[in-house]
């Protein structure tokens, strides 16, 4: 089997599909004329069958090929549909076989430029309007029996119908499944609550939240590391690392903010409101100590900074082409603070995450510390689990799909 090449029409296998139905049409349309004894038509429908069967085996080769044996067969249409419409009498005699001109218009719409849609759809018109008026004669015009312009019609308003509704069909899944794609880019960068704002109406998103948490975390001497690894490493230990984060982000439905190089965001308590969103927060951050450690570079465990804050936050989008969902305020900037100033394989919060957590918890206090653009501040360091405290049980599924 041939594959298509890189460069093959992006509705190629929907061309191959046309050339299949379509032919077997033109084969049960030509034995019948050569049966009634309508030698032209069957003779037209025969050379028809022989083009599909050539084109088909022209694009099973050369896949690239799509658009050009498109514009051929536009061509080979109308003059099939023409001549056979007129060897019958015209358009009513017929029985209406100009119907099946449509596909050259609808094959132009689909595989050629707007000029050739266009300029097709003008000669059908003419063509169509031209059969009905004109009165073709000569040896060569063989009308129907009568009694058969009617069967005539039906069979070809079916099958006319049954191609022109195969591609309408086409092009409905592939707009669905493109829907589906974007859907998923986008729940990718935002959150599905604001991926839904912003479908229904575009425009600026902010929201204020009384009570979230924000954790950052940093792969401790991850740069001097980089300058011994290749460029492709450095992506792979990264990506290995923030996948892990990520699957524990979607274990305790938390939404994961940002990557800034080595740095991983993550919020709880935002967008969807949540009382435990200091908790999740903070048994998240001692399984990405533990996810973390399981990668190893030049022999040595990786290990991370967390550092986490509460309070009020601002989160909204900001971009216009690249979206990004964002959260301002003093507890983002503490949350940084505190992973900065933090130790490696360990977890620092603020007071005010403590009084949050601290019946779940062990903690130990940093005492007091200076932190820039803040001042005194007092810092906790956990140190795990409180006694006769059950870790949070496992969610099951990533919040954005109960939503």
């Amino acid at each position: 089997m041939t594959e298509p090449s890189a460069s093959a029409h992006p509705h190629l296998d929907l061309l191959q599909t046309l050339h299949l139905t379509g032919g077997a049409a033109v084969l049960v349309f030509s034995t019948t004329f050569w049966v009634m004894g309508l030698w032209m038509p069957a003779l037209v429908e025969t050379g028809f069958a022989v083009s599909l069967a050539l084109t088909y085996a022209w694009l099973r080769a050369r896949p690239q090929s799509a658009q050009s044996v498109a514009a051929f067969q536009v061509a080979v249409v109308f003059t099939v549909t023409t001549t056979v419409t007129w060897s019958l009498g015209g358009l009513v005699a017929s029985g209406g076989f100009m119907i099946w001109g449509i596909m050259a218009p609808l094959a132009a719409m689909m595989f050629l430029e707007r000029r050739a849609v266009l300029g097709s759809s003008i000669i059908y018109i003419l063509l169509l309007g031209g059969s009905w008026l004109a009165a073709p004669t000569g040896a060569w015009i063989t009308p129907l029996a009568p009694g058969l312009v009617a069967p005539f019609t039906a069979a070809n308003l079916a099958g006319g119908s049954m191609l022109a509704l195969l591609t309408l069909s086409y092009f409905l899944g592939k707009l669905r499944a493109e829907q589906q794609r974007a859907d998923n880019l986008l729940l990718n960068m935002l959150p599905p609550e604001i991926a839904e704002i912003l479908k229904r109406s575009p425009g600026t998103i902010a929201e204020h939240h009384d009570g979230a948490s924000i954790l950052f975390a940093d792969i401790v001497g991850f740069t001097p590391m980089c300058r011994a690894l290749e460029p492709t490493q450095v992506v792979e230990v990264l990506n290995e690392v923030f996948s892990r984060f990520d699957s524990l982000a979607a274990h305790y439905g938390v939404e994961k903010i940002k990557t800034i190089g080595d740095c991983y965001m993550v919020a709880a308590g935002v967008p969807r409101s949540d009382p435990r969103h200091a908790e999740l927060l903070t048994a998240m951050a001692l399984e990405m100590i533990q996810a973390a450690q399981r990668t190893t570079v030049a022999g040595h465990k990786l290990q991370v900074r967390v550092g986490i804050s509460s309070g009020p936050v601002v989160a909204g989008v900001i971009g216009q082409r690249k979206f990004i969902y964002d959260l301002w305020g003093d507890a983002v900037n503490l949350a940084s603070r505190m992973e900065s100033h933090g130790a490696e394989g360990k977890v620092r919060v603020t007071e005010t995450t403590h009084q949050l957590i601290r019946h779940a918890f062990d903690c130990a206090s940093q005492g007091m510390q200076s932190i820039k653009g803040v001042g005194q501040v007092e810092v906790w360091q956990v140190v795990g689990w409180a006694d006769k405290v059950e870790p949070l049980p496992a969610l099951g599924q990533d919040k954005r799909e109960a939503v």
